[in-house]
């Protein structure tokens, strides 16, 4: 931001779900962890217990639900690739039929659950995605239109407002006790 900024606007959504069934901090441990860039020492949480399960040839997908009355029916879906290196197969096979298709064969099964701790940060810029999708006006300093936005008795520097950068930011912890 700089002095010819006239107007930020900010959004959040916060989730802070706990595990229906959490793991026990005790028992999360280093051990292998097959990374796109290669094996690597994880801190991996475990425990055994009812979840919905099911698998193909190439994955395990496991539904991990979240407890509580504000994530009632929310869960995160975990789709495990079954070969070590298979992680860009299983991203680019994946659509919507698909994962309708891997949610509808689970089955609630015994299932010893290893899963990673980590916290994942990742910011990036939305202006070419939202230009592709056509918002092209509102980058514009000539054609953007935020006449309403503006007082009348604002100079016509100050009336030109445009969009001059939409930006995301992400974090993602997921811990023993949630996400």
């Amino acid at each position: 931001m700089d002095e010819a900024t006239r107007l930020v606007l900010t959004n959040a959504v916060y989730f802070k779900g706990k595990w229906r069934r959490t793991f026990e901090a005790e028992s999360t441990r280093p051990a292998p962890f097959y990374a796109p860039s290669g094996e690597r020492e994880a801190l991996l949480m475990n425990q055994a217990g009812q979840f919905e399960y099911a698998e193909d040839e190439s994955v395990q997908v496991m539904d991990m639900p979240y407890g509580g009355d504000s994530v009632k029916g929310l869960s995160m879906l975990v789709v495990l690739p079954k070969k070590k290196d298979g992680l860009g197969a299983v991203e680019s096979s994946v659509n919507e039929t698909k994962l309708m298709e891997w949610i509808s064969r689970l089955r609630d099964q015994k299932v010893r659950v290893f899963l990673p701790k980590f916290k994942l940060t990742e910011s990036f810029s939305l202006n070419k995605p939202l230009t592709a999708m056509g918002m092209k006006d509102a980058f514009s300093p000539e054609r953007a239109d935020f006449s309403a936005m503006v007082s009348e008795d604002m100079s016509a520097d100050e009336r030109r407002l445009y969009i001059s950068a939409v930006l995301h930011k992400a974090f993602v912890d997921v811990n023993e006790e949630g996400t």
